[in-house]
């Protein structure tokens, strides 16, 4: 939490400038840079807690999202060194610039973390609505299950979990979304092998079977592997 930190000192040196109400040229960018530094460090706060929250879901996932909070942390902390200076450096054209710079580091640290986090889950996704696509075609009676299910976690793709609770719920949906390719009805050699594949402990001698690579081929599930064999 260093970065949200060193941005609340900020936002504190700054409103304890001296004599800044009798400077009236300086009270509007005291109480701008204040508050920015303020939506700041709640936007470190949130990026850096969400992170931990990914992790719930997706234990490996890679991200940038550190380094950027990092080079805004250092923004920061420069910026409260200016201020601490004294009043009339608040409007110097550099503290203006500093100011934009650490905002496009707390956007990039956002979009680091959202970034991965949709890959992820569209890649996770991917073989199920080909699977989908299969039930549907086939009539296949827990379709409509799937594609709730289905549904539900597109929606989540498009932000990582801000708190656990979210992210306890991700999880849990893809454990349900397997057990709903069990119910779906699949039966014979390949049914048997997709249910084992969407709960990650598919059986790849399966793939001998010509009934399950002639099923596989015919409604293009091949991408269902990218979740048996995660």
């Amino acid at each position: 939490m260093i970065g949200q930190t060193r941005l609340q000192r900020l936002r504190t040196d700054v409103c304890a400038i001296p004599d800044k109400r009798g400077r009236q040229e300086l009270v509007g960018a005291l109480q701008h840079y204040g508050a920015r530094a303020h939506a700041g460090a709640e936007a470190l706060e949130a990026t850096a807690n969400s992170e931990r929250w990914v992790r719930v879901v997706f234990p490996n996932l890679s991200t940038a999202s550190h380094a950027h909070r990092r080079k805004a942390s250092s923004t920061a902390a420069k910026l409260a060194d200016t201020v601490r200076a004294g009043a009339g450096a608040v409007n110097e054209a550099g503290v203006s610039a500093a100011f934009a710079s650490l905002g496009d580091h707390i956007t990039s640290a956002q979009k680091a973390l959202r970034d991965p986090w949709t890959r992820q889950m569209e890649q996770r996704l991917k073989g199920f609505e080909a699977l989908l696509g299969a039930a549907e075609t086939a009539g296949l009676p827990g379709r409509h299950a799937l594609a709730a299910q289905i549904t539900r976690l597109r929606v989540q793709a498009r932000m990582p979990p801000a708190d656990e609770e979210t992210a306890r719920g991700v999880a849990d949906a893809f454990t349900e979304l397997a057990a709903v390719v069990g119910r779906l009805g699949l039966g014979g050699a390949a049914g048997e092998f997709l249910v084992g594949a969407a709960g990650s402990h598919g059986d790849p001698r399966a793939l001998a079977d010509p009934e399950v690579r002639a099923f596989l081929d015919r409604h293009s599930l091949w991408e269902v592997l990218v979740v048996s064999f995660r």
